[in-house]
Protein backbone atom coordinates (compact mmCIF):
# COMPACT_ATOMS: atom_id res chain seq x y z
CA UNK A 1 0.00 0.00 0.00
CA UNK A 2 1.37 3.35 -0.93
CA UNK A 3 0.26 6.67 0.48
CA UNK A 4 -0.58 9.72 -1.65
CA UNK A 5 2.08 12.39 -2.02
CA UNK A 6 2.73 14.22 1.23
CA UNK A 7 0.80 11.79 3.44
CA UNK A 8 2.77 9.58 5.80
CA UNK A 9 1.01 7.50 8.40
CA UNK A 10 1.43 8.63 12.00
CA UNK A 11 1.98 4.98 12.94
CA UNK A 12 4.83 4.69 10.42
CA UNK A 13 6.46 7.80 11.88
CA UNK A 14 6.09 6.46 15.41
CA UNK A 15 7.43 3.04 14.44
CA UNK A 16 10.44 4.64 12.77
CA UNK A 17 11.16 6.70 15.89
CA UNK A 18 10.86 3.60 18.11
CA UNK A 19 13.26 1.69 15.87
CA UNK A 20 15.78 4.52 16.15
CA UNK A 21 15.43 5.51 12.53
CA UNK A 22 15.21 9.14 11.52
CA UNK A 23 11.64 10.30 10.93
CA UNK A 24 10.30 9.97 7.42
CA UNK A 25 10.05 13.41 5.84
CA UNK A 26 9.07 13.72 2.22
CA UNK A 27 9.79 16.76 0.13
CA UNK A 28 6.05 17.51 0.22
CA UNK A 29 6.18 17.44 4.05
CA UNK A 30 9.00 19.97 4.05
CA UNK A 31 6.93 22.30 1.90
CA UNK A 32 3.79 21.91 4.06
CA UNK A 33 5.36 22.56 7.46
CA UNK A 34 2.64 25.08 8.38
CA UNK A 35 -0.56 23.41 9.39
CA UNK A 36 -4.01 24.89 9.09
CA UNK A 37 -6.09 25.15 12.24
CA UNK A 38 -9.81 25.64 12.02
CA UNK A 39 -11.76 27.23 14.84
CA UNK A 40 -15.47 26.87 15.27
CA UNK A 41 -17.82 29.29 16.97
CA UNK A 42 -19.66 28.02 20.06
CA UNK A 43 -23.29 27.15 19.65
CA UNK A 44 -25.77 29.99 20.02
CA UNK A 45 -27.96 28.18 22.55
CA UNK A 46 -25.39 27.85 25.36
CA UNK A 47 -24.00 30.89 27.15
CA UNK A 48 -20.88 30.54 29.30
CA UNK A 49 -22.44 32.72 32.02
CA UNK A 50 -25.39 30.36 32.35
CA UNK A 51 -23.11 27.37 32.80
CA UNK A 52 -21.09 29.21 35.47
CA UNK A 53 -24.25 30.16 37.34
CA UNK A 54 -25.42 26.57 37.43
CA UNK A 55 -22.13 25.31 38.80
CA UNK A 56 -22.15 27.99 41.50
CA UNK A 57 -25.65 26.97 42.53
CA UNK A 58 -24.62 23.31 42.66
CA UNK A 59 -21.60 24.22 44.81
CA UNK A 60 -23.80 26.14 47.26
CA UNK A 61 -26.27 23.26 47.44
CA UNK A 62 -23.47 20.78 48.12
CA UNK A 63 -22.15 23.00 50.93
CA UNK A 64 -25.63 23.27 52.44
CA UNK A 65 -26.18 19.51 52.23
CA UNK A 66 -22.80 18.90 53.86
CA UNK A 67 -23.65 21.19 56.78
CA UNK A 68 -27.09 19.61 57.23
CA UNK A 69 -25.66 16.07 57.19
CA UNK A 70 -22.93 17.05 59.64
CA UNK A 71 -25.29 18.69 62.11
CA UNK A 72 -27.91 15.97 61.68
CA UNK A 73 -25.37 13.20 62.16
CA UNK A 74 -23.93 14.78 65.30
CA UNK A 75 -27.43 15.31 66.70
CA UNK A 76 -28.36 11.70 65.97
CA UNK A 77 -25.14 10.44 67.57
CA UNK A 78 -25.68 12.53 70.69
CA UNK A 79 -29.32 11.47 70.95
CA UNK A 80 -28.89 7.75 70.42
CA UNK A 81 -25.34 6.80 71.41
CA UNK A 82 -23.51 8.93 73.96
CA UNK A 83 -25.21 11.97 75.42
CA UNK A 84 -22.50 12.84 77.95
CA UNK A 85 -19.37 12.64 75.79
CA UNK A 86 -17.13 15.68 75.28
CA UNK A 87 -18.24 15.94 71.66
CA UNK A 88 -21.91 16.10 72.63
CA UNK A 89 -21.45 18.62 75.43
CA UNK A 90 -19.42 20.91 73.12
CA UNK A 91 -22.01 20.44 70.40
CA UNK A 92 -24.93 21.35 72.68
CA UNK A 93 -23.06 24.44 73.97
CA UNK A 94 -22.38 25.57 70.39
CA UNK A 95 -25.99 24.94 69.33
CA UNK A 96 -27.27 26.91 72.34
CA UNK A 97 -24.88 29.77 71.52
CA UNK A 98 -25.90 30.00 67.87
CA UNK A 99 -29.62 29.55 68.54
CA UNK A 100 -29.54 32.35 71.12
CA UNK A 101 -27.68 34.66 68.70
CA UNK A 102 -30.09 33.92 65.84
CA UNK A 103 -33.08 34.38 68.13
CA UNK A 104 -31.73 37.74 69.34
CA UNK A 105 -31.05 38.85 65.76
CA UNK A 106 -34.57 37.90 64.66
CA UNK A 107 -36.13 39.71 67.62
CA UNK A 108 -34.12 42.85 66.86
CA UNK A 109 -35.03 42.61 63.18
CA UNK A 110 -38.71 42.18 64.08
CA UNK A 111 -38.64 45.26 66.32
CA UNK A 112 -36.87 47.28 63.62
CA UNK A 113 -39.40 46.26 60.96
CA UNK A 114 -42.53 46.81 63.06
CA UNK A 115 -41.43 50.18 64.46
Amino acid sequence: SSSPDGLVSILKRRRASLDGLPPLIDSADKQNIKRKVRFSEPEEGIEQDEVGGDSCLILLLLCLVTVVISIGGTTLYCTLVDTYSNICTDFTHNVDFYVMNVRGFLEGLGQWIWT
